[in-house]
């Protein structure tokens, strides 16, 4: 991700970058920086990080490391994603900008465990139950979590009534890449979608798949 890479540069070069700065722009930074570091929330925070980001690409020149992270990674959103390794990164990374500007740090592993923790108490299926049904778990259009003590689950709406996968929830999954990033497209499923005005998942079986796969193509041209 561009903006965690550029993050990651300033957290390294932290006394070189700001020695460039005019003083203002170098308290500027401080500022953003302690709000980036107090902000638990990642979509919250990744704000802030943007905010420093378009402050320090009109400051330091084109050439500069952090500028060519931030050009160089992709736009995915970090509060996109429900992911706890991606989430535990992107804290830890906020983490280390805090310590430079001598904050505590934020409440790392309640925030990580709290952005999966909704997500896993969704209905689901073991995975017996996805065999049973005559399924390949691990197929890659198949979101499947992986609680804390390591067991895997199926969230549940993925299955029609009589155990079979629906093919709108397929496509959905294989244009999101389900198998790459399953809590971020668990999380579009089952988190509200303003755009539909609904939680998708509830509106399977409800309006044309056509519907859902043009939300799903449109959450992808956004990333």
């Amino acid at each position: 991700m561009g903006i965690s890479d550029a993050l990651s540069v300033l957290s390294e070069q932290w006394q070189d970058i700001r020695a460039e700065l005019p003083p203002s722009t170098a308290q500027e930074l401080d500022s953003l920086v302690a709000k980036l570091a107090r902000e638990a929330h990642p979509a919250l925070s990744e704000e802030y990080g943007h905010e420093i980001a378009d402050l320090l690409s009109r400051s330091l020149p084109v050439a500069h490391a952090f500028r060519r992270a931030l050009a160089a990674g992709t736009r995915r959103s970090v509060a996109a994603t429900r992911d706890p390794e991606t989430l535990s990164d992107w804290l830890v990374l906020t983490e280390s900008l805090g310590a430079q500007v001598d904050l505590p740090y934020p409440r790392l592993r309640e925030v990580a465990d709290g952005a999966a923790s909704w997500l896993l108490a969704s209905p689901s299926l073991a995975e017996e139950q996805v065999r049973a049904n005559g399924h390949d778990p691990f197929s890659p259009w198949l979101i499947r979590l992986e609680r804390p003590d390591g067991v895997l689950q199926w969230p549940a709406f993925q299955f029609s009534p009589s155990g079979s996968v629906w093919p709108v929830v397929r496509e959905v999954n294989e244009i999101l890449d389900a198998e790459d990033d399953p809590w971020g497209v668990a999380d579009w499923w089952l988190g509200e979608n303003h755009m539909a005005g609904s939680v998708p998942a509830r509106l399977i079986d409800e309006v044309d798949d056509a519907v859902l796969i043009e939300l799903a193509l449109d959450e992808r041209s956004e990333v």
